[in-house]
């Protein structure tokens, strides 16, 4: 897979590179100060430039000149991580003044609306008007309606294309299990669509006859050992993507921690086409395993590539890299990528060769079935 390579250096010395950026064509650089706690997430709208900034406990808008057009609160509110979002509901935990991180800002071009979900409330979502943050649409309790999370690495969602002919864009989401009530935890990874009549997210159906829904789920027998944090989502040719850090093996004696591209085909009614692959940078000789961030750059370069840009670090154990130890960025062309999926496909089903992912079985890499020939091929 071709691959480009560029060294990060953490500390002081990327601080003052930073700093001597001069401005383009000298033109003085613009600034907003954010007054209401860090910036977890930032949008900016594609036609008009406005920025949105979901911060702890609100949500900014900026015009395209970073002057302040509105702020709306989003919290502290009282919340219990064990409880129904539901305030009426009983909870024996107790509610306290819980902070609320932004971890999902985004625009769904397909109604003007962008999708905000927090860290409260199990990551309960709503639907904003990008022309004006004071319009909302609040959604219903159903747990599909929970995108958020307590811990922001642990989700990633975006909205992308459907693969029939009917209006309107899907919700492509990938979630870890952070530890909430299995009656708040949605499947780990699935397609959404929104249904304003009933103002709540469903499962997707490819067709309107289809039995089956769009997800995949942890199995019950590893769902509280298994840990997954997605990084990144990005949809290619029909195909949804997701860069994962994820255990190698849940049932493992020591667990390691390993990044993985997965693949699942936007026609596919039930997922069957859910395909990982593992993915990594090397430098010097150096293996950066662990992904910190990534980019895809939907229009082709030049050469006719796709680039997908991955943030690697490092870490002997654990999920976090290891920032003392620096990182690097790897350069991908998607189109190799989707190329590799199609060859391990292909062996998998004509030569045998490959197996099961261990946790959609339940089991540990030395128990699951190797891949089955199909003989109708």
């Amino acid at each position: 897979m071709k691959r480009e390579v560029y060294f990060l250096c953490w500390g002081l010395a990327v601080l003052h590179f930073q700093s001597m950026i001069p401005s383009v064509c000298g033109a003085a650089i613009t600034s907003y100060q954010v007054e209401y706690g860090p910036v977890y997430e930032m949008m900016v709208h594609p036609d008009r430039g406005d920025v949105f900034l979901g911060t702890q406990n609100g949500l900014i808008h900026l015009r395209s000149d970073l002057k302040l057009k509105s702020h709306q609160s989003l919290g502290p509110y009282k919340d219990s991580p064990q409880c129904s979002p539901d305030p009426t509901t009983a909870c024996d935990q107790g509610r306290t003044p819980t902070d609320n991180q932004v971890c999902i800002l985004e625009l769904d071009k397909e109604t003007g609306y962008m999708l905000v979900c927090g860290s409260v409330w199990q990551g309960k979502c709503h639907l904003r008007n990008t022309a004006d943050i004071s319009q909302v649409i609040q959604l219903t309790d159903d747990k599909l309606n929970f995108v958020g999370s307590i811990n922001k690495r642990q989700v990633f969602a975006f909205f992308g294309s459907r693969p029939d002919t009917g209006g309107g864009n899907l919700l492509y989401v990938a979630m870890g299990n952070d530890g909430r009530p299995s009656q708040f935890r949605p499947a780990a990874i699935s397609t959404r669509e929104f249904h304003m009549k009933d103002k709540s997210f469903k499962y997707f159906r490819v067709s309107n006859n289809s039995m089956y829904h769009t997800y995949v789920d942890i199995h019950p027998n590893v769902v509280d050992l298994f840990k997954a944090y997605y990084i990144y989502g990005f949809e290619y040719n029909n195909h949804t993507y997701f860069i994962s850090v994820q255990l190698e093996d849940a049932l493992a004696s020591e667990p390691k921690f390993l990044t993985k591209i997965v693949q699942i085909c936007q026609k596919d009614s039930t997922y069957a086409s859910y395909t990982e692959l593992p993915i990594q940078c090397m430098s010097d000789s150096v293996v950066y395993n662990i992904a910190i961030g990534a980019f895809y750059h939907s229009e082709p370069s030049r050469d006719g590539s796709y680039g997908l840009a991955v943030t690697f670090g490092r870490t002997s154990q654990g999920s976090e890299a290891d920032l003392t130890l620096g990182s690097v960025v790897c350069f991908y062309d998607v189109l190799e990528i989707r190329q590799k999926f199609e060859n391990v496909q292909d062996k998998c089903f004509m030569e045998g060769i490959g197996s099961q992912v261990t946790w959609l079985e339940g089991k540990s890499l030395l128990e699951v079935r190797n891949c089955e020939r199909d003989v109708s091929i």
